[in-house]
């Protein structure tokens, strides 16, 4: 596959101007059509993984660190006061 018909592929799920978008208005069931067939998934995972290390050298090149944090919060159900009736 390509990169232009791989960006083709991706435009149905890219969010280009977060003004428009609602969530409420997509199907969360929705798994929509297959990107890319069966055939192409190790050549295009073997050309992502290719990319990454290429970006990675280039980050080392440059003295460079980054970091990509990722939080997610749990809260507990809230706590009723006892009631004094």
């Amino acid at each position: 596959m390509t990169p232009k018909q791989l960006r083709k592929a991706l435009d149905r799920i890219r969010i280009t101007d977060g003004r428009g978008f609602r969530l409420r208005d997509h199907d969360p069931a929705d798994t929509g059509e297959p990107i890319v067939g069966q055939a192409d998934e190790p050549a295009l995972l073997a050309d992502g993984v290719a990319r990454l290390s290429e970006l990675q050298e280039l980050l080392y090149a440059q003295h460079s660190w980054s970091l990509l944090c990722v939080f997610q919060a749990w809260m507990p159900p809230a706590r009723t006061a006892p009631s004094s009736t």
